[in-house]
């Protein structure tokens, strides 16, 4: 007995863990349990303007939004057989929308286009529940939302956005004043655009004071071409089965006749349209409002009643390539507030890097150029020196009338008329003067070397911190154009929470006015940057409004390694260290500076004369001279006496020596003189040591400070950017001020701008040290460099430890 019931406890048991597990597995598992219910299919149909392409992007969006969306609760289908390519003809639009209609397996129907959209929206009344979407104007289509933004037709809901083509014209009339603009658009958007359509835009061009020439293309995108000579700008709109290569083509050759261009959209800028407004990628906003307005009519909501508003953000966007190829130059205003694509776009093959810049300063400064000729004029100096060692002739020519008694009584040594002809000689042998003013010159040629060395490491750090400058110009413009796109955004938030009753409208004006304000703020920012560009180019010796492409330069950059950014780092990070490095740094200076260099030349010029002038009461000159007379002609009386046989040849040749015992005093002052001036160059020399000391000094703690900013600016800017976004939730939420929001933003924009001029000024504070120093070193062969690294640890492990 007990066995048995031992055994039906057992199975019971049994039994009821399986029916528990089963339980379990189907709670689990809804989905499986609602397949097994089994749903009914929920077919939908999709007509739109295009060719078959199995590869629609906008077909395989849609299927992946509403199965991601509602595939938990209907069976959703989308045959390709229900989805219908018209080929840009009305006539197709219409008969695919007809046979979607008698369709008896289509429960919804998608027409999609900016064709089929307009044509569809207007095929009342509506069997089965349609959505319409692509129109391209509906205000000018004839698409107008009835009683609370709905369409107010049973089974139809359209996606109205806020495109519109006046609000485009009017735009492009700012940007370019046209006096007779084409319109170009696809021909079967003419079935399209009543009559009301036609109105608008009329009344547009005659308050624009000008005149629109409408081009409905058919066959050929080039039947544009037989109308440009008719018109000075054209507008580009939906180009039905010539969007694509033969959109593009025909972009590319407006551009090269220099017709200005207005797009469809944002996407037509890119590729190569002068300006548009509309969004450039809207399908993903709109498959998702689609598969909304499908849910909703799937739960039973009549599609009359479905909100049939979608707004998209609009801007202005200018393509600055095409503008410059069509030289077309948009006023400043414009481009203060438009979105610029290709907005650093140069048209220059014109390349440079830091080191490019800083050896092509030495070889085409004009400061250095002025400074070579200094260097010439004391060679020529030198030879100059040197030519009193150089024998010296000189010839003469002579005629000589007398009177005629003191001929006749000369008794033939002189004739009445005599000419006469000399050659003389002189070859210096020695003097102490001579040799003493040749070594002197040639001591001031190497000082003036040495003063262009000087002059030379001037002119590099110049070059380089204009490099440098323009770096930090364009940076800087870079983050006011983010804070103008922050501040945009702002703006869209204040104007929502003025809607909901957060603000009232004095938080859209702050955001409005402060847009102004950047934008000017922005413009000068582009042209601090052309400044400095051609400020670059003035160093360089090029035309100042030159263009170039300029590489970027920053810590990460390869060249900092060869530079030992870091090794120096390690040198300053500290007080200890820092002592130690800067009285290394300052012996350095000075032992490495060539304007003391310099000074000792010119000292030991000058220590020349003084000797040569000691010397010059015992030391003779030696000469020697030598000369040759000729008798040319004798005439008159005197000129022929009996017995007397005149010379008519004679010559002399002879050794001098020359010593000046006294020469009243003036050597004697000569050398006090030079003493003197001996005493002030040395003066001189303690000055300048002085100077390079505090340079060193200076130098060295502008390049700590500049190193613990660049950490603590960064840390600053991150700060500030996470307190920005803090804070802007709470606006849009409610809870903050319009204030705070703009306190908030503006400390995130310094600290910006502040992370990134660090970087910059401290890169800039390491070349003013190597400028103290006396070397550049990424100007130095590499052997060279490693080797200064290594005496710098060398003394510092030394003084330190």
């Amino acid at each position: 007995m007990l066995k048995k019931l031992s055994f039906f406890i057992y199975h019971f048991k049994l039994f009821m863990a399986v029916m528990t597990l089963l339980l379990a597995i189907t709670w689990l598992c809804p989905g499986q349990n609602a397949d097994a219910a089994g749903k009914q299919p929920i077919n939908i149909g999709v007509v739109f303007d295009g060719r078959e392409n199995k590869n629609n992007p906008f077909v395989s969006l849609l299927r992946d939004e509403l199965n991601a969306l509602l595939g938990s609760k209907y069976n959703i289908r989308m045959d390709d057989r229900f989805i219908l390519p018209s080929g840009w003809s009305a006539e197709a639009i219409n008969n695919n929308y007809n046979r979607l209609v008698s369709d008896p397996d289509i429960n919804i129907i998608i027409a999609a286009g900016a064709i089929t959209g307009s044509i569809v929206s207007r095929k009342e009344p509506y069997k089965k529940p349609v959505i319409a979407i692509g129109m391209i104007d509906p205000v000018v289509q004839g698409v107008t939302p009835g009683k609370n933004n709905t369409s107010g037709i049973h089974n139809l809901t359209y996606i109205m956005g806020n495109r519109s083509i006046v609000k485009d014209l009017e735009t492009f009339h700012e940007v370019y004043p046209y006096k007779r603009l084409g319109f170009a658009y696809f021909g079967e958007l003419n079935k399209t655009i009543t009559r009301e359509g036609h109105d608008i835009i009329d009344i547009l061009m005659i308050k624009n004071r000008s005149k629109i020439i409408k081009i409905p293309i058919k066959n050929s995108i080039d039947e544009v071409f037989s109308f440009l000579d008719q018109v000075d700008a054209l507008y580009i709109s939906y180009l039905g089965k010539f969007e694509g290569k033969e959109k593009i083509d025909l972009i590319h050759k407006l551009n090269e006749q220099k017709i200005p261009t207005f797009g469809a959209s944002i996407a037509d800028t890119r590729s190569g349209i002068l300006a548009a407004m509309a969004p450039e990628d809207v399908i993903i906003k709109l498959i998702r409002r689609i598969s909304l307005n499908v849910e909703a009519i799937l739960e039973g909501t009549d599609p009359a009643q479905l909100n049939v508003l979608t707004e998209f953000e609009n801007k202005l966007t200018i393509n600055i390539k095409t503008a410059k190829a069509i030289d077309f130059s948009p006023k400043f205003t414009i481009l203060a507030q438009a979105q610029l694509i290709n907005e650093h776009f140069i048209d220059a093959e014109r390349k440079v890097s830091l080191v490019d810049v800083m050896k092509e300063a030495i070889q085409t400064n004009l400061d250095l150029k002025v400074s070579e000729t200094y260097i010439q004029s004391a060679a020529q100096d030198i030879s100059k020196a040197k030519t009193d060692y150089y024998p010296s002739f000189s010839a003469d020519l002579t005629g000589v009338v007398i009177d005629d008694k003191r001929a006749q009584k000369s008794n033939g040594t002189l004739a009445e008329r005599t000419t006469t002809g000399s050659v003389s000689g002189t070859q210096l042998i020695y003097s102490d003067q001579v040799l003493g003013n040749i070594a002197s010159q040639k001591d001031l040629y190497q000082a003036s070397q040495l003063d262009h060395e000087n002059t030379e490491l001037d002119i590099v750090l110049s070059a380089t911190e204009a490099y440098f400058k323009i770096l930090k110009a364009k940076t800087s413009r870079k983050i006011l154009k983010d804070n103008i796109e922050l501040i945009k955004r702002n703006l869209k938030t204040a104007e929502q929470r003025e809607v909901i009753g957060y603000s009232g409208r004095s938080d859209v004006l702050r955001w409005k006015s402060q847009l102004a304000t950047t934008s000017t703020e922005l413009l000068a920012a582009g042209q601090e940057v052309i400044l400095a560009k051609n400020d670059l180019n003035r160093i360089l010796n090029r035309s100042q409004d030159e263009l170039f492409h300029i590489q970027d330069t920053s810590m990460d950059d390869h060249i900092f390694s060869k530079f030992n950014v870091d090794s120096i780092a390690t040198y300053i990070d500290n007080q200890k260290s820092l002592d130690a490095f800067t009285r290394f740094f300052i012996g350095q200076s000075i032992g490495n500076s060539v304007q003391i260099d310099s000074l000792d030349k010119k000292i030991s010029s000058i220590e020349r004369s003084i000797a040569a002038l000691k010397r010059k009461h015992y030391m003779p000159t030696v000469s020697f001279t030598a000369s040759q007379d000729h008798v040319f002609t004798r005439n008159g009386d005197g000129s022929d006496v009996a017995g007397v046989d005149p010379v008519d040849n004679p010559w002399t040749a002879g050794v001098y020596l020359n010593l000046p015992f006294y020469d009243g005093g003036v050597s004697s002052i000569e050398v006090k003189k030079n003493l003197i001036e001996i005493s002030r160059v040395k003066k001189q020399q303690l000055i300048l040591s002085q100077d390079i000391e505090k340079n060193a000094r200076s130098a060295i703690s502008d390049a700590m400070v500049k190193m613990v900013n660049l950490e603590l600016s960064r840390q600053a800017a991150m700060f500030a950017k996470q307190s920005l976004e803090l804070v802007q939730d709470a606006y849009a939420e409610g809870t903050v001020s319009v204030v705070e929001l703009a306190d908030a933003q503006n400390n995130a924009l310094t600290g910006d701008l502040n992370a990134i001029s660090s970087v910059y000024e401290y890169l800039i504070s390491l070349f003013r040290m190597e400028r103290v120093y006396g070397r550049f070193s990424l100007l130095l062969p590499v052997d060279n460099r490693e080797s200064l690294t290594k005496k710098f640890k060398e003394y510092y492990d030394t003084s330190v430890n």
